[in-house]
């Protein structure tokens, strides 16, 4: 049986711009900025698990659902929808020497939308729309992490990225009531992080991290930022 060997906690947040395809031949963005939670603990042999919680704002500017009695897309007026961030993170060590570490990391991270209603207008009779959307990214591949210094620590993570989920659009117009679901995923598969680890004393260390994720005519962005305590 594992025994915990060391416990970390952290907080803080990230952001991504994610072109994310529907309807078969339609694309458009997806825009989430969340704060998390992290509750990590450290096992022998070089194994760790850690735990997120969080919560997100999340934009769908023109994702488009034309099977309803009148088709709906959604805008800049329409705001961002809000849900709770859940998941999980795996790593593993895999070869160490006194300047290079590998590690082996896996991520799965989902989205549980709120449900969020918004007024139509321009109409002769009252109607409404209510929303919610869930999604999930999953992320996995090895971190090479630079440990030639004493408290600067830069590493580099390549992995396989990918993301899905739905959108639920309800409405309402008169006695006229229609539900539609749109399917959504990522155009993109791949992604390139570097990022550091600055131990500010040996128990707490600020964490910075950029990504790239190329796809057929362009790249999605991604950023974050953690503060990390352990004891």
């Amino acid at each position: 049986m594992l025994h915990a060997q060391k416990i970390k906690t952290s907080v803080g947040f990230e952001y991504f711009s994610r072109k994310i395809g529907w309807d078969v031949t339609h694309s458009s963005n997806l825009k989430s900025l969340f704060f998390t939670f992290n509750l990590e603990i450290e096992f022998p042999k070089e194994l760790s698990s850690n735990t997120i919680f969080g919560y997100s704002f999340s934009n769908y500017k023109d994702l488009t659902f034309r099977g309803l009695p009148f088709s709906l897309k959604i805008g800049e007026e329409t705001g961002t929808v809000g849900g709770f961030i859940i998941g999980e993170e795996i790593r593993k060590g895999l070869i160490a020497s006194e300047k290079l570490k590998i590690d082996g990391l896996g991520q799965i991270l989902g989205f549980l939308g709120l449900k969020k209603e918004w007024k139509i207008q321009d109409l002769a009779v009252p109607g409404t729309a209510e929303g919610k959307a869930y999604w999930w990214r999953v992320s996995l591949g090895p971190v090479f992490t630079y440990r030639g210094s004493t408290k600067f620590f830069p590493y580099l993570y390549l992995n396989l990225n990918t993301l899905w989920g739905t959108f639920k659009m309800q409405e309402a117009v008169g006695e006229l009531q229609a539900t539609e679901k749109q399917k959504m995923y990522s155009k993109s598969f791949f992604c390139i992080a570097a990022g550091f680890n600055y131990e500010l004393t040996p128990a707490f260390i600020l964490k910075g991290e950029v990504s790239l994720l190329p796809y057929n005519g362009g790249s999605d962005l991604g950023l974050m930022i953690k503060a990390m305590y352990s004891f």
